[in-house]
């Protein structure tokens, strides 16, 4: 799936932050994991490439913390604009529970309905006989609809919100926390920001405001202490954030896998429980976040190498979900695993894992549903001339364009 790499996989010292260092390095990890389990690619960096070490080391709040996140070095984002990934304690447990409470089981079996009309009509919409991105036609919209939806702000604006989304992940904020504007989503991206801060306005005036998130943010007062506008603008810039994003990359993983398997689009097409097997697969063996970040709090060891005070600790999760000694025949795409294998580290682990998991899974498993539903194997196919190319952001792994011909 991966284009041939031209370094020489014993060269541990990398880029964390070049997605050309961090995207097509299978075969550098899979030495990695063998011999330099932890290791440092670059100076006051450590690199965790094993399962065992990353579950530890993600799940270790007190060791290793979150406050710096993914940004670069020396980057200092303000409490009310760290996104929940970047969050320690006390702000990141209170917000947390906040999140958890606005996307627990109930309110993602809620979107179910809506996220399946809209791949169905996203679906329709695909011209047969010449050539279509299903990534700007399919995941894309589909991915920020659902969000869209969640947080009841109106469908008619979810192409404008996709837009500054693409914005927002492909400028200097991922790393820097600015635009050539300004600092932050507020100064950097005002469109944006004042689009949510608009919506809060609102709800803030009416006397019987919807029932959706931006209401039960405004409403919610964990530890007894109201949510500041700010806050309330960077939680929901989050949500939307990660379905321009994220869920994106995993639907394009999932579409570029069966449209180049044509025995396993037939298994789904003729045996839809086998979806989420499929999903679960997709997340292990192509996670849409190849690394996450930590800092050491303090002098610590990870796996008996020494981690000085404020490293930056790059997990490798991609590396991590393809440790062969946890699971089979690790860099083998296959739905049929051993359930007894350990759970895959694509939405991490500990305090930190991801509060879009299962909105992130119910969306994919709907999508591919709906594709296998609309298309019988093998009348959809990329392009003849189709390469496999990532995007510009180093800690996002999914293909740019899906370029497909759909048959008359």
């Amino acid at each position: 799936m991966s284009p041939a790499e031209s370094v020489d996989p014993r060269d541990v010292r990398f880029n964390p932050f070049d997605p050309a260092d961090v995207h097509e390095m299978w075969d550098r990890t899979r030495w990695l994991r063998e011999h330099r389990p932890v290791s440092r690619p670059a100076d006051g960096m450590v690199y965790v490439a094993r399962h065992g070490d990353a579950r530890a080391t993600m799940k270790d709040r007190d060791r290793f913390i979150s406050g710096r996140g993914f940004r670069a070095e020396g980057v200092i984002v303000p409490d009310e604009e760290k996104m929940i990934g970047e969050m320690d304690p006390p702000q990141h447990p209170r917000i947390r529970r906040l999140a958890v409470s606005a996307l627990g089981p109930a309110a993602v079996a809620a979107e179910a309905a809506f996220t399946r009309r809209a791949a169905d009509e996203l679906l329709g919409r695909l011209p047969a006989g010449e050539p279509v991105d299903l990534v700007t036609r399919f995941d894309t919209p589909l991915s920020n609809a659902v969000p869209v939806h969640l947080i009841g702000a109106p469908l008619s604006d979810a192409d404008q919100i996709e837009r500054w989304g693409l914005e927002l992940m492909h400028s200097e904020y991922p790393l820097y926390n600015r635009s050539a504007r300004g600092e932050g989503i507020g100064a950097g991206f005002p469109e944006f920001s004042g689009y949510i801060d608009e919506m809060v306005r609102e709800r803030r005036a009416m006397a019987s405001p919807p029932d959706d998130l931006i209401t039960r943010l405004i409403d919610a007062a964990p530890d007894g202490e109201p949510l500041s506008d700010t806050q309330i603008r960077t939680v929901i810039a989050n949500m939307l954030l990660g379905g321009v994003s994220t869920t994106t990359n995993l639907l394009g993983n999932l579409l570029y896998v069966l449209l180049t398997d044509r025995d396993l689009w037939q298994r789904i097409h003729g045996d839809r429980a086998l979806i989420p097997a499929l999903v679960e697969e997709s997340l292990r063996h192509t996670p849409p976040i190849p690394v996450v970040m930590r800092n050491a709090a303090f002098d610590t060891e990870i796996a008996g190498v020494e981690v000085r005070e404020g490293e930056r600790v790059v997990i490798g999760v991609a590396s991590a979900n393809r440790d062969g000694a946890v699971y089979a025949d690790p860099d083998t795409f296959s739905i049929d695993r051993d359930p007894a294998e350990p759970e895959h580290l694509a939405f991490t682990a500990g305090p930190h894992v991801c509060l879009g998991a299962g909105l992130a899974r119910l969306e994919a498993a709907i999508a591919v549903e709906a594709f296998v539903d609309a298309f019988e194997p093998g009348t959809v196919a990329l392009v003849p001339d189709y390469q496999f190319t990532t995007g510009p952001i180093y800690m996002e792994y999914g293909p740019t364009s899906l370029d497909v011909v759909v048959a008359s």
